[in-house]
């Protein structure tokens, strides 16, 4: 009879148990992102007015990077707001049906 140590096993369930908990980390951010990315659904739309639209590029080697320039205003409950973030929020995977 061959007599096996439990050193073996513990190795195995503690790298099984790391990657269970890296596992669950990764679904906690995707997850968080995806309920983030559909309340923007459900936001109010509001009317804007863009005063500035602006697309510049430069090239560094054989690399062309391209940036944006926005400003807009908008009014919500009679009060002026003016913005320059574009950022996308929403889940490219989820239509709207």
């Amino acid at each position: 009879m061959k007599k096996e140590g439990i050193g073996g096993y513990l190795y195995l369930a503690c790298i099984g148990l790391a990657l269970a908990v890296m596992g669950g980390f990764f679904v906690f951010v995707l997850g968080r992102g995806y309920i983030r990315a559909k309340e923007t659904q459900e936001w109010p739309s509001y009317s804007a007015v863009v005063i500035v639209s602006e697309v510049g590029d430069r090239q560094i080697g054989k690399a062309k990077e391209y940036r944006h320039k926005l400003v807009y205003e908008y009014r919500v409950d009679d009060k002026f707001y003016r913005g320059e973030r574009l950022k996308r929020r929403e889940n490219p995977y989820f239509k709207k049906k």
